[in-house]
């Protein structure tokens, strides 16, 4: 065990805590929600062992609570587990359809992924909504919800990561990261993002694949072209040098903690109010030295 003391906002005193070690589950599927009467949301942070599981509870709950369409958000999930992606996107996709296949340099060194298990959510609409920092297994789901119509991809277009990595132990506690293979989408794309800026000596011209145009089931034309590109784009909000160090603080969270220190609870519809607003705004330049407005 250890003891640890902890300053916080609005404490006399410093506040003793005993932690005891123990193994700590991290959670893939941080938040759910109903929006308005009958939507399903679902906010998907990372592909961990149980990311699969996760989603099905959640599915099952929402169900339960009404919702008869529902959307599965993983903006700027950096992806995980290969097996959890395949794993989460049966959950949306005809079982046995093909959810991503690896290639390698042999032609004989080809493993396919399908889904087994029928969809969840049925016939129900879903939206899958990502970004440029949604990649690796993330890409792979949204790829496969593209590629066989089950779902309509909003936001901007994906990382491009669809590399296989193998890691090899070396001696000396150290280890060798190769790339072994690309994943394919069930059209047949690569969503590796062709970029060799700063080895244009080695790789002069971008591989082939890169501009090819692919069909999804339905007959409709997608493109390998870097990533996933979502069938309606939606730009990120360009949210300006003030706004930007911000969000890249604790100041909200610190703001916020402050503020609950001195209250018990919040009022029936509570609204930040002008006086709040200029409280929040000379907390800010105090502890971050900028200006608002």
């Amino acid at each position: 065990t250890l003891t640890m003391s902890v300053v916080r906002e609005g404490a006399a005193a410093p506040i003793s805590f005993v932690l005891t070690r123990e193994n700590i589950r991290v959670r893939s599927l941080v938040h759910t929600s109903i929006i308005g009467d009958d939507v399903g949301y679902m906010r998907l942070e990372r592909f961990g062992a149980n990311a699969g599981e996760e989603v099905r509870a959640a599915i099952a709950d929402l169900k339960k609570r009404g919702a008869n369409g529902f959307i599965l958000d993983m903006r700027d999930n950096p992806g995980g587990l290969l097996e959890s992606a395949v794993d989460v996107a049966s959950k949306f996709i005809p079982s046995g359809s093909v959810v991503v296949t690896t290639r390698g340099r042999d032609s004989t060194e080809q493993r396919v992924y399908r889904s087994t298990e029928n969809p969840m959510i049925g016939d129900n609409p879903l939206v899958v909504v990502v970004n440029n920092g949604s990649a690796s297994a993330a890409e792979i789901v949204a790829a496969a919800v593209q590629d066989l119509d089950a779902g309509v991809i909003l936001g901007s277009s994906t990382f491009g990561k669809g590399l296989v990595q193998s890691v090899r132990r070396l001696p000396h506690d150290a280890t060798l990261k190769l790339t072994t293979a690309r994943y394919f989408t069930p059209s047949g794309r690569c969503i590796q993002k062709a970029s060799y800026a700063s080895d244009a000596h080695l790789m002069p011209t971008r591989v082939a694949f890169a501009s090819d145009a692919y069909r999804t089931t339905r007959g409709r034309k997608v493109t390998a072209d870097g990533g996933v590109i979502p069938d309606t784009l939606v730009s990120d909000i360009d949210t300006g040098s003030v706004l930007a160090r911000l969000l890249e603080s604790s100041i909200f969270f610190d703001f916020a903690t402050r503020y609950a220190s001195r209250y018990q609870s919040l009022p029936q519809g509570f609204r930040a109010d002008d006086a709040l607003m200029a409280e929040f705004e000379s907390y800010a330049v105090k502890k971050l030295r900028v200006r608002l407005g």
